[in-house]
């Protein structure tokens, strides 16, 4: 029809399917992202193996060795019937899937969801360790050559990887037309194997502090200030300095539990609440107490006081972020424990400095959406 702007349509693959917080946040916020500047979003509902429903029971009790494992079943199952709810409830109200559910790479050759351009991220899709080794699906193995292809703030999680894997990198990232990756790390890697990449924000740093606010579900806030206790591995540290923190301030401990068994570990618990409602847990928080990256993230877009727990393993993320905020000194440890006590987070300049990075990453996206040839903004 004369005069019908013709939108753009961009088909991503991501790790939306893994039950965290963090995955389906980062997928509803490229998704979010990307309408913003004009396109037309369709998730591609692709699964491993490990993330669909009926293998997340035996998956998680076989972690414990024999008679543990027979143990675990029951003890697992209110947490994994919960996960479900929420998680897939949230992909199903939230994220515009493919009509088809995917398993494989192969599946995806026979069947290519059709688009304009296709896009990998963000998240660790290329991360190998935690994905179980390399899986050709999310570096567009599918996607034929004459397709613009890009990727959006894709994580490789760590600062090294085998020969193996290099080459693997290098021949398959060759073919995408424009890549961002979220850490300076992965920027330096890819360079070291003659591919050009940019840094860009985290999605959900993409969205800003209004569109967040927005989203935020606070009906679990109370009129009681308190400390929120998020943390994704149990650590005497961490677990302490909540308990101290919430005492000097007289304040109460919250403490989000991603296992039923969580529950009695001390604290208020708040037993994994809808999506929405953990960004208003936070966006409520006199403190936030964690050592997640994108908790860490929601923390800082939403200005709350908070520091986070430097845990060994793939803290490259939480630092690259800390950096870009001039915010390094809210990490947490032994070391910094009394002076985190004290000393509450000082937000002049950050919102500025975000405002900067998302500027950059709004460009990236406006060129990789420009691959297409039609419409955009």
């Amino acid at each position: 029809m004369e005069g019908t702007r013709i939108v753009p349509k961009i088909d991503v693959i991501t790790l939306h399917a893994v039950k965290n917080y963090g995955s389906v946040l980062q997928t509803f916020a490229t998704q979010e992202k990307l309408r913003q500047l004009g396109c037309e979003v369709e998730v591609i509902d692709y699964w491993r193996a490990d993330n669909l429903d009926e293998n997340l029971l035996s998956l998680h009790a076989n972690n414990h060795s024999f008679p543990l494992n027979i143990i675990a079943r029951p003890i697992l199952y209110p947490t994994v019937k919960r996960w479900e709810t929420v998680f897939n409830g949230f992909l199903d109200r939230r994220i515009s899937l493919t009509h088809k559910r995917y398993l494989s790479n192969d599946e995806l050759l026979e069947d290519l969801p059709v688009a304009d351009a296709y896009c990998t991220g963000s998240d660790q899709t290329w991360n190998s360790t935690l994905n179980g080794g390399i899986l050709p699906a999310y570096y567009l193995d599918f996607v034929p050559n004459d397709k613009p292809k890009f990727s959006y703030a894709a994580s490789i999680g760590n600062t090294s990887v085998d020969d193996s894997e290099a080459s693997y990198l290098a021949d398959k990232l060759s073919r995408y037309d424009m890549i961002s990756v979220r850490e300076q790390s992965a920027v330096d890697l890819l360079a070291s194997l003659g591919i050009k990449a940019q840094r860009v924000l985290d999605p959900t740093l993409a969205m800003g502090k209004e569109f967040w606010s927005d989203f935020a579900d606070e009906k679990l806030v109370g009129e009681e200030g308190y400390v929120l206790l998020y943390r994704l591995h149990p650590d005497r540290v961490i677990d302490g300095f909540a308990s101290e923190f919430a005492r000097s301030r007289g304040l109460k401990l919250r403490r989000v539990c991603l296992r039923y068994d969580q529950v009695r570990e001390g604290g208020s618990p708040v037993f994994i609440p809808e999506v929405e409602e953990l960004v208003g847990l936070i966006k409520g928080a006199s403190m936030v107490i964690t050592d997640s990256f994108h908790v860490t993230a929601f923390s800082t877009m939403l200005e709350r006081n908070f520091a986070v727990y430097c845990r060994g393993n793939f803290n490259t993320r939480i630092d690259n972020l800390l950096g870009i905020c001039g915010l390094r000194d809210r990490w947490l440890s032994v070391e910094s424990r009394d002076r985190l006590l004290l000393e509450d987070v000082v937000y002049d300049g950050v919102a500025e400095k975000l405002a900067a990075a998302r500027c950059d990453t709004d460009k990236f996206l406006k060129k990789a959406v420009s691959l297409t040839g039609v419409g955009g903004r």
